[in-house]
């Protein structure tokens, strides 16, 4: 094949095919998207069907507000840490933290009944995470692909979203029936360990620098 016929092959490919670095983070951030979400459901969902307690609707209604609360009230706190930060640590240091909180959601779930008080807070937590990991990977498109599929790569991180907190709004309701609320932090905390793992091998240099796939153009 001649170079460029190779090269029109390579720019009619996916942005996620294209840059390898890119389709790491986008992983990571589909991962820690559909966790959250299945958190967030899935404690609504057990909060209906099997926790005890009078006015489960309030109880989810609480639960739910409180999970919305990070992304309106730490914005700007949030653009501070994204700008000083290198991305990559950043990003991964949201995954860890979350696995983390799911992890001792775990060992709460496993020791006794998470109160409501637990369940908010937990959710809180991991909404925490989010708020900072999404915006952290807009940011970090400019550097994970070459300038011409910034456009691209943005469009499709942004338009994936959805379709990530509908796959962990399903999954959430089954996991608790399938395996309970223990089953289900476990399962978030393996979540968010992947991609961890994930994001970790992703090509961001530094805050500002040049992005993997430019490296070596």
């Amino acid at each position: 094949m001649s170079a460029p016929a190779a090269a029109r092959r390579r720019v009619s490919a996916p942005v996620i095919v294209r840059s390898p670095a890119f389709a790491a983070v986008w992983v990571g951030q589909v991962l820690t998207q559909t966790a959250g979400r299945m958190a967030q459901v899935g404690v609504v969902w057990w909060l209906v069907s099997a926790a005890s307690g009078g006015h489960p609707g309030s109880r989810a209604g609480i639960l739910l507000t409180v999970a919305t609360l990070p992304a309106v009230l730490f914005v700007h706190l949030v653009s501070r840490l994204i700008a000083r930060g290198r991305h990559r640590r950043t990003l991964v240091l949201a995954c860890l933290g979350a696995a983390v909180v799911a992890a001792l959601a775990t060992a709460a779930s496993v020791a006794g009944t998470v109160p409501l008080v637990l369940a908010c807070l937990v959710c809180l937590l991991l909404a925490t995470c989010q708020a900072v990991f999404d915006p952290c990977v807009t940011t970090s498109v400019p550097e994970l692909v070459e300038d011409r599929d910034i456009e691209a790569a943005t469009g499709f991180e942004l338009s994936t979203q959805s379709a990530a907190g509908l796959a962990g709004g399903f999954l959430g309701p089954v996991v608790v029936d399938a395996v309970g609320v223990t089953g289900l932090f476990a399962a978030c905390t393996a979540g968010y360990l992947v991609a961890a793992g994930v994001v970790s091998l992703s090509g961001i240099a530094r805050v500002g620098g040049s992005a993997g796939p430019r490296s070596g153009t």
